[in-house]
């Protein structure tokens, strides 16, 4: 075991960014990000999240594209 330090010298410091992402960070492959989606809505089934989530609301009276504000007036 090491003792405290009050300050640490890295050799090779140039690659410590990599290393660093190699230990700490997150892997993303093409298959993880189509399984995620596959996850949202699956486009042959309609199955998925979203396609619950379009059921729900529409069932609610709710059926609005996020893309296009509405303007509704009480």
């Amino acid at each position: 075991m090491l003792p405290e330090y009050d300050a640490v010298i890295f050799d090779e410091a140039h690659t410590l960014e990599d290393v660093a992402a190699d230990h700490l960070g997150i892997g993303v492959s093409q298959g993880g990000v189509e399984y995620l989606l596959g996850q949202l809505l699956a486009a042959r089934t309609q199955k998925g999240i979203l396609a619950t989530r379009w059921r729900s609301s529409t069932l609610r009276g709710r059926r609005r594209s996020p893309n296009v504000p509405t303007h509704e007036t009480h």
